[in-house]
Parts: structure tokens; sequence; C-alpha cells
């Protein structure tokens, strides 16, 4: 009798792995609905989204961040806890009003109709996109089965699973890097501007443009972000604006909704840290940690680096997985951002060793160690934590961030430049 799975070149165990990780997401997904669990985790961050496009639509932009509001039109869409004292928290969606206008169109469907179309449209639009940009990089490259593979990752799903907004965040990175590669460096700074839908992308990538003296593409990104702000204000209010600004000081602080201990930063792993250590010494870890990573980050642009050579995209790549680890608010969704510079060196086959591999199976495995510390923890093998689910993957994604950044400090280093 022939043993299963012999025989098979790359492109079937490529095709096996696919139809695996579509099959584990597929059940994952199946699990939710059973369960109940729209929207109060299928599809949770869609919810804020069209509820707060909901409320501008209906009672104007002043209210859409106003948490009672949120509560008032969410809360029947989520389903009854199983502890009858929980008290429901509303989702917001702290965005500049500019960037809810679509959602304004979306809140004329119900939630579960306009999730649908919106897993559809983001779903749809990056795959296309990532295949562009596999067929730019290498045009000998397989670009719809690469793409089909990057989709089955783990920044993809999660950023569908809860119907997130990062696919756009990756759209205006990958079209940063295409308009500084090609030596359009005012077009890439509007392009860049777009990461005010989360403010906390840029933390890093301006300091390193001023580094670089990239005066276009500052003033892009000036320009940009005044039209944003100054569209925002003019359409929402400043009344909108401070709410806003309220919200994202929350959003700093802490919010249930925040989940910060299931996060991909310095911050959970300062969170984690305080279960076990004083918070003098878990805090100091976790800040030393994040000033060491923001100055390496900014170390790979001390010297210049031509735009439209390979080295400026080795060091966006550790930048933004620098970025990842030091914002505040950093979920291990908001990876995807990385996916179009990924996606580009990994068909120039020159990607950090194991990225695509990692991009696949790190989080389904990361979920595995999830669940067995739970199992260990209720088994008594473990010590209680505060909040076991998420922690592995939490550390996964940090890690990987990590790592990102260093291959790319060694690479550059390589080269002569870092």
């Amino acid at each position: 009798m022939k043993r299963p799975f012999q025989r098979l070149d790359s492109r079937a165990w490529q095709n096996l792995l696919l139809v695996a990780l579509c099959g584990f997401y597929g059940a994952l997904i199946l699990y939710e609905i059973v369960k109940g669990n729209t929207f109060a985790s299928l599809g949770a961050d869609h919810l804020a989204f069209w509820g707060a496009g909901f409320i501008a639509r209906t009672a104007g932009f002043e209210n859409a961040y106003d948490l009672t509001q949120l509560r008032r039109v969410q809360a029947p869409y989520i389903p009854p806890p199983p502890d009858p004292s929980w008290v429901f928290v509303p989702l917001p969606a702290a965005v500049l009003p500019v960037f809810l206008l679509p959602f304004e169109i979306l809140s004329l469907l119900s939630p579960p109709v306009s999730l649908a179309i919106w897993t559809l449209l983001n779903g749809l639009g990056l795959f296309f996109y990532l295949r562009c940009w596999v067929w730019e990089a290498n045009p000998e490259a397989p670009a719809g089965r690469t793409a089909a593979l990057l989709m089955a990752s783990f920044p993809v799903f999660t950023t569908l699973f809860w119907g997130q907004v990062n696919a756009l965040l990756a759209i205006f990175v990958g079209e940063f890097l295409r308009a500084m590669r090609s030596g359009k460096p005012l077009r890439a700074g509007l392009w860049l501007g777009g990461l005010w839908l989360k403010p906390q992308t840029f933390l890093l990538i301006v300091p390193a443009l001023l580094l670089q003296r990239q005066g276009w593409a500052l003033l892009g990104f000036g320009a940009m972000s005044l039209l944003l702000l100054g569209l925002s204000l003019l359409i929402a209010g400043p009344q909108a604006m401070l709410r806003l600004l309220s919200l994202w000081l929350a959003f700093a602080e802490g919010i249930p909704t925040n989940i910060p201990e299931n996060m991909v930063n310095w911050r959970m792993l300062g969170l984690r840290l305080g279960e076990f250590l004083p918070p003098a010494w878990a805090w100091g870890i976790a800040g030393t940690g994040l000033t060491l990573t923001a100055l390496a980050a900014l170390w790979l642009w001390r010297r210049p680096v031509a735009p439209s050579t390979q080295e400026f995209t080795v060091a966006l790549l550790g930048t933004l997985a620098a970025t990842g680890v030091i914002a505040w608010h950093s979920h291990l969704h908001q990876m995807l951002l990385l996916l179009p510079v990924l996606t580009f060196l990994i068909a120039r086959r020159d990607a950090p060793p194991g990225a695509f591999v990692s991009l696949l199976l790190l989080s389904p495995f990361a979920m595995l160690g999830d669940a067995l510390i739970v199992l260990m923890i209720r088994a008594g093998i473990l010590p209680p934590l505060v909040r076991p689910d998420g922690l592995v993957t939490s550390l996964a994604g940090l890690g990987l961030n990590l790592w990102f950044l260093g291959w790319a400090l060694q690479r550059l280093r390589r080269e002569g430049r870092g």
C-alpha cells in the first residue's frame, strides 16, 4: 500500500497547505457562528465602524464617538452574555470623520449584510492588489498562487475575521513604496498621509524620512494630513474632533475593548510581566525594549538609502515591523500593513528566512499553544494567569516583528549601510 502524500512536488504541497489553512480558518468562523458570537468576536470591529457610520448619518458626526450613543446602536446585535451581570461595553471607531464616510453608506444595510459586503470587497481587492505586487516584483513568479497563499496568512485572516480596515493601510503603504521606487516622492508622501487612518502606524516612518532628508515626501505627507484633518473638521465640526481626541487619549490609557494584554507590542509584554514581577521591573523591561526598538529602526536610516534600491524596501520593512511593537495600540491584524513590502521581497527571493512559512503557520500553531496553556492552567499544571487566552499568539506576533527588524539590520549591515 502506498503512503499518502508521496511524490508531491512543491506546488502540490502548497495547494495542500492552502486547503488545510482554509479548512482551519473556516472551522474557526463556523464555530463562532454556531456559538452565536457574531459581532461579539466575529465581525466585532466592523460593528464599531458600522455603528459610528450609522450615528453619523442619523444623528450627526458629533455623536459618532459618543459611547452612550454607540451602546444604544450596537447592543441589539450583540448576543446575550452567559453571565447576566456582564455589562456591554460599546466598541468605538477611533478614526477621523473622513474615514467614516464609507461606513455611512454601509450603514444603510443591516450589520450582517454590511459585514458580508465589506469582507468580500476587502478580500477580492487585497487578492488582486497582492497579485499585482508579485507580478511587478518578479514577472516570472506564479502571481496568482503566491497571492492566494498570502491571502491565507494570519494578518489577512484576522483582518477579515474582525472586519478591520487594515487592507486600506496595506494599500497606502504599498503605493508609498511604489511611488518612492519610481522617483515620485511627492506622490509617495500623499499616499503615506493615508496612514492617518491609524495614526500610530506612521510613528517611525516620518522621522525616518526626516533623517533621509526626503523633503518632497514629507511635503506630500503634510499636505495630505492637512487635507484629511481639514475635511474632517469641515464635515464633523470641532465638537466631534474633540470627542475623537478624547477617545484617542482613552485608547492610550486603555479601555476594555482594547484588550491590551493581547496586543503584539512592548505594552503587552509589560502587562504580562506585571503578573509575576513588580511594576517597576515589568515596565522597566518593556520601556527599555521599546526605546531600543525605536533606536534600532531609526538606525536603519542613518545613512542615505536610495529609494529605488532593494535596501530601501528592506529598511521600510524593518521600520514598519518596529512600529508595530512600539505603538501603544497594535494588534496582530495590524501586521497586514507589512504585507505589500513582504510580498515584494518574497517575489524577489530576498525576504527574511522563513517569512513566508511564518505568515502562514505561526498564528495557527500559536492558537493551539494558547489552547494548551488554558488546559494546563485548568489542570493545575500552570499557575493561573489574569488572561491566559492569546498569550502565545501575542508573543508570537511580537517576536515576528522583532525578527523582521533584526533581519533588516543584519541585511543592511552586510550591504555596508547599517
